[in-house]
């Protein structure tokens, strides 16, 4: 999607438009949860979900190695978000909470060159 008012935000890195997707729900505390025990994690052939300070190392440039890669089953919702706009990224926020992001593998790639 080429769509200029599509997604929430917009972000430029390193000369690199990234559309997102922002999301603020009360109930995300699985994220919450898997991020606090693994740290940053893949959901195979999809994206990598962080928290705030994993992801500002990856805008500088850093290059995240998550251990933990999990199968890409019932992340539905995770998935619809990506698609409502043809988003890059997802932040996502509870209240009282840091911001998590997730960004599609395909995104963190360029990120990383």
């Amino acid at each position: 999607m080429d769509d200029k008012l599509s997604g929430d935000l917009r972000l430029t890195v390193g000369g690199k438009e990234f559309k997102i997707e922002s999301k603020k729900r009360a109930d995300l505390n699985t994220y919450y949860r898997m991020v606090e025990e693994t740290g940053p994690f893949v959901i195979d052939g999809f994206c990598i979900v962080m928290g705030e300070q994993n992801f500002e190392f990856l805008l500088n440039g850093a290059r995240l190695s998550p251990d933990t890669v999990l199968p890409d089953k019932r992340f539905k919702r995770l998935h619809d978000w990506f698609d409502q706009d043809g988003s890059d990224i997802v932040a996502m926020k509870s209240n009282h909470r840091q911001w998590l992001f997730a960004i599609t593998l395909n995104k963190a790639k360029e990120l990383a060159t």
